[in-house]
């Protein structure tokens, strides 16, 4: 269980959006609803967070992967007749279609590099035994 004092360690007496005054107590920001952290926020924070929003799409992220494979244009469709929480955000969908294309493209990369250096080293050692 958490201390009071671990709850309130990093937190401010006015928000850092609006500037608003705030009691300690405060855990969000009453005028525009910020979150009270005066908190740096870390690499480890960063990719906390990254990695977290990229698997918590409860279902929403399968129902745009699906909808996006076998019914192109349902999603547009729904989106333009206001149905938005049915899917996901297609900021989030982009960035995690981006990210999973990058590291796929990354890792086959270095595959396909040590493999052609691999298969050119076995060409040049049948071509000269010497």
């Amino acid at each position: 269980m958490k201390t009071i004092h671990s709850l309130t360690k990093y937190r401010g007496t006015s928000c850092l959006n609006c500037e608003h005054p705030l009691d300690v107590s405060d855990k969000y920001c009453p005028n525009c609803g910020q979150l009270n952290s005066t908190k740096k926020l870390s690499f480890t924070d960063f990719s906390r967070e990254f990695f977290g929003n990229f698997f918590a799409y409860d279902s929403r992220f399968r129902r745009t992967l699906s909808a996006m494979m076998f019914h192109p244009g349902k999603i547009s469709k729904d989106y333009i007749q206001g149905k938005r929480e049915r899917y996901t955000n297609p900021s989030d969908c982009l960035k995690t279609f981006l990210f999973l294309h990058n590291f796929v493209d990354y890792f086959f990369g270095i595959v396909s590099f040590f493999l052609a250096l691999w298969v050119f080293s076995c060409q040049s050692r049948l071509t000269n035994p010497f």
